[in-house]
């Protein structure tokens, strides 16, 4: 984005030059006495309504191509495989107001496989520790302002969402000294800490059965955000990657179970007596809190979620279930992006 806005302002300082020379060239004539003064204003006039005319042209029929790559994180079996397939396919056929998404070949095919493969029970495999799924294509937005469209062109986005086994992620967490943990120079470190933004899963199971499951999952992510904020020295030490924390599978969770997360996360509010919540859960809701705290001091932009992709694949796109609205994080994040 940075070189697209310097050439703006190039742009716009030959368009002022070119100006200012046509209207010095004018005064010149003027003072010469060799053109009506009438005759000169209408050339000077004409002069300007073409120039900024080629300028407004060339906008709105450039296009400025931002690429935004989104690492999916958690530990092993949270989700994020059936939520990066489901969500490419759900955004692909979406509704939406925002995007419209077009995914590249190879990534509808796959993702047509494992939702075909899903809707009959049967789950894809885990993804290996030597590779990134990678789920490409192309966001277009569909609401643009008139003055955004004529100063900046089509906002066209290339997104990628990275897939890679939670393994990984639990030996970000486990990496205490970067300088010494070969984990620094692979490429998935490359991959996380170049990302424009992260999406961390914490599984709803875990949080009703295993609230020490979720506060090991929190101090996860917050061994992660460490190492993040140590490659990002930018607005004095906040992290300036969005990140959002996901709560996946929350079909599984009752409703008053669900009311809580949404609470905690932010995404609702509500009366709600946390008393009646089961011990062990109300235990992972006082997790998940100590996690929102932690955000809001280290990250620049963060957000939580409560979805079910599972829930999401069966369906279509036009029930209005909250739980199935996978693709609302990535919308979050490309509008994070496109404010940065």
């Amino acid at each position: 984005m940075r070189r697209s806005r310097n050439q703006e302002w190039l742009l716009a300082a030959g368009v002022a030059t070119g100006t200012i020379a046509l209207f010095s060239g004018a005064v010149g004539l003027l003072r010469e006495r060799s053109i009506s003064s009438e005759v000169l204003l209408a050339i000077i006039a004409t002069g300007i309504g073409v120039a900024f005319t080629l300028v407004a042209t060339k906008s709105i029929l450039t296009t400025r191509v931002i690429p935004t790559r989104i690492a999916i994180g958690g530990s092993h079996g949270v989700g994020k495989t059936i939520y990066a397939n489901v969500v490419a396919t759900r955004l692909a056929e979406s509704d939406s107001d925002l995007l419209r998404f077009t995914p590249e070949t190879l990534t509808a095919q796959h993702t047509y496989l494992v939702l075909k493969e899903l809707r009959a029970h049967r789950f894809p495999s885990k993804t290996p520790t030597s590779n990134i799924d990678r789920y490409r294509g192309t966001v277009e937005l569909l609401r643009q302002s008139p003055a955004s469209r004529l100063l900046q062109g089509r906002i066209a986005i290339e997104l990628e969402l990275g897939d890679s086994a939670g393994e990984l992620w639990d030996e970000i967490a486990d990496t205490a000294d970067l300088r010494s943990a070969p984990l620094i120079e692979s490429s998935f470190f490359e991959y996380v800490g170049e990302s424009s933004a992260l999406l961390y899963f914490i599984p709803a199971d875990t949080m009703k059965e295993d609230p020490e499951g979720v506060a090991d999952q929190v101090d996860d992510l917050r061994s992660t955000l460490q190492i993040l904020r140590s490659i990002d020295p930018e607005r004095g030490g906040l992290l300036s990657k969005p990140v959002a924390v996901i709560v996946s599978k929350a079909d599984l969770l009752e409703p008053q179970e669900l009311q809580a997360v949404r609470n905690t996360l932010g995404s609702s509010v509500s009366d709600f007596d946390p008393a009646i919540l089961d011990p062990r859960f109300r235990a992972s809701i006082e997790r998940l809190e100590h996690l929102t705290i932690l955000l809001s001091r280290q990250v620049c932009a963060y957000r939580g979620f409560a979805i079910s992709a599972l829930s999401a694949a069966k369906v279509h796109s036009t029930v209005p279930d909250p739980l199935i609205r996978v693709e609302e994080p990535i919308e979050w994040v490309i509008r994070e992006v496109l404010r940065s």
